[in-house]
C-alpha cells in the first residue's frame, strides 16, 4: 500500500448468533477485507458486534 492508493473496502456477514440473554440481542460477526486498484489484498480481519433488536 502506498499514499495515493485507492483502498476498496468490504464486508461480509459470516455468522449471526443470538445472545444468552434471551433474544433480546445477537451477536453478528462480518469478515472485513481491504484492497487496493489493483486487486491486491492490504487488509483482512474480523469484527464482532453485539447488536440489540
Amino acid at each position: 500500500m502506498h499514499s495515493g492508493d485507492t483502498l476498496y473496502p468490504a464486508l461480509t456477514i459470516t455468522a449471526l448468533e443470538p445472545a444468552e440473554d434471551g433474544g433480546a440481542t445477537g451477536i453478528v460477526t462480518t469478515a472485513a477485507t481491504v484492497h487496493n486498484q489493483r486487486g491486491e489484498l492490504v487488509l483482512f480481519g474480523q469484527h464482532k458486534y453485539l447488536l440489540r433488536r
